[in-house]
């Protein structure tokens, strides 16, 4: 059964693209900035939540190779029309093991993903396991401050979420203990974390982490 996470990028496929340049969605250029240096044309990267490309398209035209997995076929679909040769797999992330071969990818992102998502433990542990030594791992997501004020409320330790009613959809935020300890855990070497402006119109603020494996 397809869950209402799905429904929405179903619904929200077509206009994607126009969208993120409406509300000013900078998670694909700020995270591509900071790969930039550690990425080589030719090699291979896993886009996960791939969506419409959005955020593989700079490293395309860096001359990466990319696969892609999203758990919309809409999304896809879109992707595809676009026509740029990239390998892409209908697979829900949080359906573990994903259907690749450990040590395939030179590079891993994931670009406005996580906030959708409540538990990344088994996500980060399969990225660590597809990605090649030495490889990089970047992806943003939604920070939690205890001293914020809105509304979330704790999901699990280091996890807190709120239902969007407008959406019918559940957001996530992460504490930034709960994201490095995942990433210390499962071998990855944090290399640059920042915070930015991941949307100018919506003035909301996302951390960036880039890390490689060891």
């Amino acid at each position: 059964m397809m869950s209402g996470k799905d429904n929405l990028f179903d619904k929200w496929a077509e206009s994607y693209d126009s969208e993120s340049v409406k509300v000013q969605w900078h998670g694909p250029a700020m995270i591509f900035g900071l790969m930039y240096p550690y990425v080589m044309a030719g090699q291979t990267l896993l886009d996960l939540g791939i969506g419409t490309g959005l955020g593989a398209m700079p490293f395309h035209k860096a001359g990466l190779k990319i696969s892609g997995i999203d758990s919309s076929p809409t999304m896809l679909e879109q992707c595809r029309k676009k026509d740029l040769g990239f390998d892409l797999v209908l697979h829900d992330l949080e359906q573990t093991p994903w259907p690749f071969k450990e040590n395939t990818y030179n590079h891993i992102i994931s670009t406005g993903v996580f906030h959708s998502l409540g538990d990344l433990r088994d996500i980060i542990g399969e990225a660590a396991r597809v990605l090649k030594t030495s490889g990089m791992f970047a992806f943003d997501y939604f920070e939690y401050f205890p001293d914020a004020d809105d509304d979330f409320e704790l999901y699990k330790d280091g996890i807190y979420t709120r239902y969007n009613t407008e959406y019918n959809h559940k957001i996530y935020k992460h504490t930034e203990d709960y994201i490095s300890g995942l990433l210390t855990e499962n071998n990855f070497e944090i290399l640059h974390d920042a915070e930015f402006l991941a949307s100018g119109k919506l003035k909301k603020y996302f951390r960036v982490y880039v890390s490689k494996l060891k």
